[in-house]
């Protein structure tokens, strides 16, 4: 088959939309099947680049399957808006006409969009009008997003005038989170001739929230290492490398992590030390925070790092922690694991899905006394130490990229006949 990817964020900007696309990429190549993505220049003057048809060489050979195996994804870059969001997205344009010449230039099967919006529409328009299935996979908790909208930040005011306009974006707020982004989503869905989610959690607040089109579970895969971890009691005690991966955005929940380790530091004489990995508009004041709370010695924001960078970091820590809690499936949380880390985290969708209590780590609330009481139960006994380190691998194991690509290909062949039946029918 010939997939054509739509999405509005790529490489590259760091996130876990860009991680996905690029795991079942390589999968559903490794498979012999071909892929397209149409995703956004990142580039300050893209506007001469992405006029034209980026044509990559394309080198393509037989895997150990007899198939058809393209080594290189193929990218084609589209314009942007000038502006970016506060969390660094950029933003599409919509009408630029260069997408549908390049994409009318191929044959393709399926359309798979990664968002609703945005490039979400323009692959509507392109399954519509050239009659090819859309599949879409719910990625994203919008509402937990909203305030990376330049018109929904700054909510507090000082004087009268300003404290108004505060109450007035408060409500709006509130009413495009709990009625207009669930409507739109819904709406969007319902369009689609089949729609993933990557969770049992989320396929469950799909169906509540009235989705009627087949909600299929596809998680991102992702690639075990080799097992290497030999952790020592005595390299335990002395010394805790902690890690988290996250973006400096508020929906991440950091300062969470922030005071939980000022408690873990009070309670605690272990030596210890969090690296976290992302990048983000909150960046000052969260290293703000780290500074006031006395820890600027034990916490470093490392910014962001490629994905061989990260499995570097993750091999040399000792324990993943975790504190967002508007992720629809915990991406990071599968790659700390599949590095035999075991996990501390607030209990949420896509934490609950992938993290199992006394088997591969611990969930707790959002409460910085239980979550420090976790992490002591975790580091001060080796063996569980040992057993949750065993589960996490073994967890981690089941999301192979290659598997999952194959559950994709059912999907796709699954629309591809529905939608030729219902043509028949119609003729």
């Amino acid at each position: 088959m010939r997939i054509a990817m739509f999405t509005n964020t790529y490489y590259p900007f760091v996130g876990g939309v860009p991680v996905s696309i690029e795991r079942l990429s390589k999968g559903l190549m490794s498979q012999g099947h071909q892929v397209v993505i149409f995703a956004p220049s990142y580039e300050e003057d893209n506007e001469k680049e992405c006029r034209k048809r980026k044509d990559q060489k394309i080198n393509r050979n037989l895997n150990n399957q007899g198939k058809v195996e393209q080594e290189t994804v193929e990218i084609h870059r589209f314009k942007v808006m000038k502006h970016k969001l506060s969390n660094g997205c950029v933003i599409p344009k919509l009408f630029d006409s260069a997408i549908e010449k390049t994409f009318r230039q191929d044959s393709f099967d399926v359309i798979h969009v990664h968002h609703p919006m945005l490039m979400g529409y323009t692959a509507m328009y392109l399954s519509k009008k050239y009659d090819i299935p859309m599949v879409y996979t719910y990625h994203t908790r919008y509402e937990f997003y909203l305030k990376s909208l330049r018109m929904f930040q700054d909510t507090s005011g000082f004087n009268e005038e300003e404290s108004m306009k505060a109450k007035v974006k408060n409500k709006l707020l509130q009413v495009t989170s709990s009625v207009i982004i669930p409507k739109h989503n819904k709406v969007f869905m319902n369009r689609c001739d089949a729609v993933i989610a990557p969770t049992e959690s989320m396929r469950e607040f799909l169906v509540n929230q009235q989705v009627l089109t087949p909600v299929h579970i596809l998680p991102t895969g992702i690639s075990c290492p080799s097992k290497k971890r030999v952790l020592t009691e005595s390299k335990l005690k002395s010394h805790i490398k902690f890690i988290t991966i996250a973006r400096l955005e508020e929906e991440k929940n950091l300062f969470f992590l922030v005071r939980a380790l000022e408690l873990f530091k009070q309670k605690n004489q272990t030596s210890f030390h969090l690296s976290i990995v992302g990048e983000g508009s909150m960046r000052e004041q969260l290293q703000m925070e780290i500074n006031q709370k006395g820890l600027a010695e034990n916490i470093t924001l490392l910014g962001s790092k490629r994905q061989d960078e990260i499995a570097t970091l993750l091999q040399d820590s000792d324990l993943f922690l975790f504190s967002s809690k508007s992720e629809t499936q915990g991406i990071v949380l599968l790659e700390a694991m599949s590095h035999q880390l075991p996990v501390v985290a607030i209990e949420a969708n896509g934490v609950r899905d992938v993290v199992f209590d006394g088997y591969n780590g611990i969930k707790t609330l959002e409460e910085e006394d239980g979550f420090v009481k976790a992490i002591t139960k975790v580091t001060e006994d080796i063996d569980f130490y040992h057993a949750l380190s065993e589960g996490a691998y073994e967890v981690a194991s089941k999301y192979d990229y290659n598997q999952v690509a194959l559950e994709a290909e059912k999907i796709y062949l699954s629309s591809l006949w529905n939608k030729n039946r219902r043509v028949a029918h119609a003729v």
